[in-house]
């Protein structure tokens, strides 16, 4: 990971992509309520770097490079 700024946006919908490396970090990945390539609309943004999808644990965002754009939310 590194420390640029979060390019998503809260209503974007995304793709949790994790890589090897951040699966074997996330050692309890169903606490999170998402599993690799879960879809879903981005509502929050802590950090600039911490993502939240609706489907996900409340309070548990993940880090905002574990996701692949899919669609950009409306303006």
């Amino acid at each position: 990971m590194n420390s640029n700024t979060c390019p998503l946006k809260v209503g974007d919908t995304v793709k949790f992509t994790p890589s090897d490396y951040d699966l074997a970090k996330l050692s309890a990945l169903e606490l999170y309520g998402i599993m690799p390539n879960d879809a879903g609309k981005i509502v929050r943004i802590d950090n600039d770097r911490y993502v939240y999808l609706a489907k996900s644990t409340p309070g548990m965002g993940l880090d905002w490079e574990m996701f692949t754009l899919v669609e950009r939310g409306e303006q």
